[in-house]
């Protein structure tokens, strides 16, 4: 989901390319900052986030939470690095 995100609303290569029926165009190349704000911002949403109710409901300890939460942010960050280091250019 985060890869089909980025490509989305990313753009590939130097070819310009038009959304159909939402009218958004992608132009130019992404840079790999771009990318990794992009990609780094859902994949850090997805990993942290994605347990946090189930935590608040079986009452996890706030430790585990906070390592939980530790842990997406290092696994959304190598998952951002290693879509923009493979990014078409």
């Amino acid at each position: 989901v985060i890869a089909y995100l980025g490509w989305a609303t990313l753009p590939q290569g130097t070819e310009s390319t038009t959304i159909v029926g939402v009218g958004a165009k992608k132009t130019g190349t992404a840079t790999f900052a771009h990318v990794c704000q992009v990609i780094g911002t859902a994949a850090i949403l997805a990993y942290c986030f994605a347990s946090f109710p189930g935590d608040v409901w079986l009452q996890k300890k706030k430790r585990a939470m906070l390592m939980d939460a530790i842990d997406g942010l290092i696994v959304g960050l190598i998952t951002a690095a290693s879509l923009a280091y493979f990014w078409p250019k």
